[in-house]
């Protein structure tokens, strides 16, 4: 496996388990699995879940 696919892997495993992360953390997930991502139903709601956090100014 490549390291691109390491970190996208990683990257999907925060999302899978957002509560263990804090926003930074859950936020760069998002972008990198915008960024890198094929399927277009994954990149939406990775990109919904993002703009949700960063308008929030963080989880409580």
């Amino acid at each position: 496996m490549t390291e691109g696919a390491d970190q996208l892997w990683y990257a999907r495993a925060v999302l899978a388990d957002i509560a263990a992360h804090d926003d930074a953390v859950v936020i760069a997930a998002c972008r990198l699995v915008e960024a890198s991502t094929t399927d277009s139903t994954e990149q939406a709601d990775t990109a919904q879940l993002r703009e949700r956090l960063e308008g929030a100014g963080g989880r409580t």
